[in-house]
């Protein structure tokens, strides 16, 4: 009774106020939040049981971004202080900031990593719901490490490699496991070794080469 009350009076209120008056039998409803409408179910003169889902409202302005980390690098530090997403189709890193984090210590059975959450501020919009990218979690340890250029980095199937010379105008394609990116730097975890010559400029022209002469680990330059 109580609650046909209320619907009552928030019917009465509506059409005193002019809402509704067109049909006569119109109620308000309201959003528990503040964000987008991303579906709607409802149709125009249907009829509805309660509890039934009308819209479906997406908050923007803050997001959750989930981060698949390996089981090698589990668990992480208590904090993370920076976060760069790596997102197809633009060419610098997107960095965010992330104001909490959780993870339920459990590694998921099916990727075989730690699944961990992130609370991260989106009122700029960069970040849309469902997007995936490769994050860089900035722990703020040090560690020694070889880097190359950016430009040296080349990827196939969605793994990186670099072209390393062999000799005079030989060339080998190396594939490398990336341990952080920094600027226009790249840190390398394996895949090379101190010592031996990568190519930074010009390394997408050994890469037609080798397609070219039909080698895919070794290219020859004239």
């Amino acid at each position: 009774m109580q609650a046909a009350e209320a619907r009552l009076a928030q019917r009465e209120e509506t059409l005193r106020t002019g809402g509704g008056a067109a049909s006569g039998n119109s109620l308000v409803l309201r959003s528990p939040i503040s964000g987008r409408v991303a579906d709607v179910f409802a149709a125009l003169g249907a009829s509805y049981d309660e509890g039934a889902q009308l819209f479906r409202i997406v908050r923007t302005d803050r997001v959750e971004l989930q981060a698949q980390v390996p089981a090698s690098d589990a668990p992480l530090p208590a904090s993370i202080s920076e976060i760069a997403l790596e997102i197809p189709g633009r060419a610098d890193p997107v960095v965010v900031k992330a104001d909490h984090m959780h993870d339920a210590g459990v590694i998921d059975p099916a990727t075989r990593a730690l699944p961990v959450q992130f609370d991260v501020d989106n009122r700029s919009g960069q970040l849309l719901i469902g997007q995936t990218a490769t994050a860089i979690l900035y722990t703020g340890e040090r560690e020694k490490m070889l880097t190359v250029p950016k430009e040296a980095v080349l990827t196939e199937a969605g793994s990186p490699y670099v072209f390393v010379q062999t000799g005079g105008e030989r060339f080998a394609r190396r594939y490398i496991e990336i341990a952080t990116r920094e600027g226009d730097l790249v840190g390398v975890r394996s895949g090379i070794t101190p010592g031996e010559r990568v190519v930074t400029r010009g390394a997408y022209d050994v890469q037609l080469a080798s397609a070219a002469s039909g080698l895919p680990a070794e290219g020859h330059v004239h």
